[in-house]
C-alpha cells in the first residue's frame, strides 16, 4: 500500500511596511490592511480589530531596528507628552519565560495596564472551569471539576486564562459520547 506524495504548499507572502506618518501595513494576497501605527516616540499602537498580528509586527519593528518603546491597543494609550507616574524599573525577565515572567507580567498589569492588555490579548473576565485530583468516599483518588474567575487573554500567564481553557472537549470514549 503506498501513499501519494502530499504537494508541499508554500506559504502566502506577507509584506510589512510603514508609511510616512507611521501607519504599518501588512499586505497579504488579497489585500492591504493598516494595522498598527509607530508614534514619534516609539509607542506602537495596534488597531483593535488586528492585535492578533501584534507579535509579526512586533517582530519586523524588530528586524528593522525600530524596537517600539511601548505597546498600546488604539484607544487604550496615554496621551503623548502626558506626565506619568514614578513608575519602578521593571523587574528582569527570565530567559525562559520572557515576558511571561510572573514578576514582570505583575509589572506590566499594576503600572502599564494599557501595555497589559495589549500585550496578552485580555478579553475579559469570565470563569474557567478546572481539575483536581482528590479522594472521594471510598478513598480512590478522581478528578473534580471546579470554577475559577480568571482573566481571560490570547495569551497565558499565572494571571491568565486562555479563551480555550472554557471550552469543553468530549472525549470519544466517555459515556454519552456520539
Amino acid at each position: 500500500m503506498s501513499t501519494a506524495p502530499v504537494p508541499e504548499q508554500k506559504a502566502p507572502d506577507i509584506i510589512y511596511a510603514m508609511g510616512a506618518e507611521g501607519a504599518v501595513t501588512r499586505t497579504d494576497k488579497d489585500s492591504t490592511i493598516i494595522v498598527a501605527n509607530v508614534r514619534e516616540d516609539g509607542a506602537l499602537i495596534l488597531v483593535p480589530e488586528w492585535q492578533k498580528f501584534r507579535p509579526a509586527v512586533v517582530r519586523w519593528l524588530n528586524a528593522q531596528d525600530k524596537a517600539p518603546t511601548a505597546i498600546y491597543v488604539e484607544g487604550d494609550e496615554p496621551a503623548p507628552g502626558k506626565p506619568q507616574r514614578q513608575i519602578p524599573p521593571m523587574p528582569k525577565k527570565d530567559l525562559r519565560l520572557g515576558d511571561k515572567t510572573p514578576e514582570v507580567v505583575e509589572w506590566y498589569r499594576r503600572y502599564k495596564p494599557e501595555e497589559f492588555r495589549a500585550r496578552y490579548g485580555v478579553v475579559g473576565n469570565g470563569t474557567v472551569t478546572k481539575w483536581r485530583k482528590q479522594p472521594n468516599d471510598k478513598g480512590e483518588m478522581v478528578s473534580v471539576s471546579y470554577e475559577v474567575d480568571a482573566t481571560i487573554a490570547a495569551r497565558k500567564t499565572h494571571l491568565t486564562e486562555r479563551v480555550e481553557a472554557n471550552e469543553a472537549q468530549v472525549n470519544e470514549y466517555e459515556e454519552g459520547a456520539s
